[in-house]
């Protein structure tokens, strides 16, 4: 099961970011989909947010997740910390029983290199 985002996350040009992280798969669960929220608040009390996931199973059986490249992006993402937040939704292959893991840490934004 998945438990972190990477340490740094990029934010482009447009102030936007992707969300991802390390993957590990339990054995016999399949992760199904994947959801993150990555929320900043500026020192003003201005803020950005953005909201994505993730439900292709072949992009959820590799070592990093990623999410889709239609996230929602509210406001623009700054340099400094951020809040993230994510769940995994898995699916035991012997009985089919749902399983849902969440995890949050604080992450940094930093603009990628040109």
């Amino acid at each position: 099961m998945p438990r972190n985002f990477d340490e740094v996350l990029a934010i482009d040009a447009d102030g936007r970011i992707a969300p991802r992280g390390p993957l590990s798969q339990t054995v016999g669960e399949q992760i199904t989909k994947l959801y993150a929220w990555v929320l900043q608040m500026n020192p003003e009390g201005s803020g950005a947010a953005c909201v994505a996931v993730q439900a292709d199973l072949t992009e959820l059986t590799r070592p990093e997740w990623v999410t889709r490249s239609d996230a929602i992006h509210e406001g623009r993402f700054r340099e400094g910390p951020a809040f993230g937040t994510a769940m995994t939704i898995s699916k035991e292959l012997v009985n089919g029983k749902t399983k849902v893991y969440c995890w949050s840490e604080t992450i940094y934004l930093k603009p990628e290199k040109p």
